[in-house]
């Protein structure tokens, strides 16, 4: 057999194979993902250079045992979102420093990380060690990737940020990215969850106890006050209220949002677990999957 029908036939049977799926959805979804990112609005400009992507590869009777027409479409695609995938890794790692006239429009994710799903992973701080799992149909973002002392979970209908309580931001604060601290505030659990009662901008729920991380927690949801106002793509994008420490960004609700705080104490340190997300009630079943895979380590 000579080596392009050696070729033919490999390529063939790996399309045979993967007839059930569809490598336009695989794109969309990964543009899907990286959207839930705040303040990366690039996808919007690629929607004018890309031209409407049909499915490329059908059902299992849409081969014969032959190289379809469609193998250029699929050839194009994954060229594309292997150029998505770098530049997203390259806008990240190198962290966006501010314009002239101030500060960029403030994002809470560093950068996305192509971690093995479902393998065991551990994120150290200086008190304490998380180790997660990352399930496949989510993307973390910092950590080891970019030596930030908070860790993103991301899928597409939520968040989940991990990170020590290192201050509490000022309420006056504009940006998330270069917050304005405020070194009064007590940030052991009891205290955070005083400050948040008291926060003149946001409204917090009673506390309650939860389990995280096979750790005892208080669970708060906060969300903006009535007349609040922080748009995404504005300045203030978002209302700062924790700040995990440099190379961080303050993590708190832009408009619509809902953050439900599970703060615990381990090692002498306040640990911050964030589950945001527009419906964070929808959102709750879906990110348990990540938290029942946390440990913490003292």
């Amino acid at each position: 057999m000579t080596g392009p029908d050696r070729f033919d036939t490999t390529l063939t049977g790996w399309l045979q194979d993967q007839a059930g799926t569809s490598s336009a959805d695989y794109l969309e979804e990964t543009l899907a993902l990286l959207e839930r990112t705040p303040q990366r609005r690039w996808r919007g400009a690629l929607a004018w250079v890309l031209p409407a992507m049909p499915r490329v590869v059908g059902g299992a009777g849409s081969l014969d045992g032959r190289v379809p027409h469609a193998l250029p479409q699929v050839l194009a695609i994954s060229a594309v979102a292997a150029v998505v995938i770098a530049a997203a890794a390259i806008f990240g790692v190198f962290r966006l420093s501010a314009p002239v006239g101030g500060p960029p429009s403030p994002s809470v994710s560093p950068v996305a990380s192509a971690t093995t799903p479902g393998v065991n992973r551990s994120f150290d701080m200086d008190a304490w060690t998380l180790r997660y799992t990352r399930p496949a149909e989510w993307m973390t973002e910092g950590g080891a990737v970019t030596a930030s002392k908070d860790i993103h979970f991301v899928h597409r209908t939520g968040t989940i940020s991990v990170g020590r309580l290192v201050a509490a931001v000022h309420p006056d604060s504009i940006y998330v990215t270069e917050p304005q601290l405020d070194s009064t505030v007590d940030t052991s659990v009891d205290g955070f969850l005083t400050w948040l009662e008291q926060h003149p901008r946001v409204d917090a729920t009673e506390p309650i106890d939860v389990t995280v991380g096979g750790r005892p927690a208080k669970q708060v949801d906060v969300t903006l006050k009535a007349g609040e106002d922080y748009p995404q793509g504005s300045i203030p994008s978002r209302l700062g209220l924790a700040y995990f420490g440099e190379e961080t960004a303050a993590i708190g609700p832009s408009n619509g949002e809902t953050h439900r705080f599970m703060l615990l104490e381990i090692g002498g340190e306040t640990a911050v677990v964030d589950v945001w997300s527009p419906d964070v009630d929808s959102f709750a079943p879906i990110a348990q999957v990540v938290l029942d895979g946390l440990v913490f380590e003292d």
